[in-house]
């Protein structure tokens, strides 16, 4: 991984990976491992690399930057909790 952020409070560990067919976000539980993407682009993006992940003062929003496009995205969850 790229970029990583541990979230002691959900325990996820969230982080950022690029392969030059796509990039994206993905999480990992600590406590039983398993992986889910959060999002992934294999389009536009692609051969672009993801930088600055961080999450709101309060938890409820992960930033995403990305280094060639110049563009930050802002991730909510739908049920309005934590990363």
């Amino acid at each position: 991984p790229d970029q990583t952020l541990d979230d002691l409070d959900s325990n996820y560990m969230y982080f950022t990976e690029e392969d030059g067919i796509g990039v994206g976000v993905y999480a990992r539980h600590d406590k039983d491992g398993c992986y889910s993407t959060l999002f992934e682009d294999t389009g536009a993006r692609a051969g672009d690399e993801t930088v600055g992940t961080a999450t709101s003062p309060d938890g409820t929003r992960l930033y995403v930057g990305f280094q060639v496009s110049g563009e930050l995205f802002v991730v909510e969850r739908k049920d309005k909790g934590r990363f």
